[in-house]
């Protein structure tokens, strides 16, 4: 990937790249995702999961998401870096969530699959 991370051209290379993700069904949901912390302040986007493959990803504000996700920037670029695994960051909260948390689970399941 060579777009700036969390810009609007890494989303779209991060949504491009998912496409040729076989569907898994059942993984599905709308995600507010906040980061704070970065070099211009706080980053918000939103991402749509229909079974297992990432629909859409845009910056700016979903209304109405099944789950918010907050994340400091320096953790974030440590899950794009595979340094930290989403999970592991989500049990030491390092990635806070509210909203619907079984589906929070579920996609940690597949969070490889989102994360260049």
């Amino acid at each position: 990937m060579t777009a700036e991370f969390l810009s609007q051209e890494w989303l779209d290379e991060v949504r491009e790249r998912a496409e040729a993700e076989p569907e898994r069904p059942g993984v599905t949901a709308k995600l507010q995702v906040s980061i704070s912390g970065t070099p211009t302040g706080e980053v918000r986007s939103y991402w749509v999961v229909e079974d297992g493959r990432l629909r859409d990803a845009q910056l700016g504000v979903l209304p109405e998401p099944d789950l918010e996700l907050t994340v400091q920037y320096a953790d974030a670029l440590a899950i794009r870096r595979g340094e930290l695994d989403a999970n592991v960051a989500y049990m030491r909260g390092r990635l806070k969530a509210a909203g619907d948390t079984g589906k929070l689970l579920r996609l940690l399941q597949h969070a490889h699959l989102w994360t260049p």
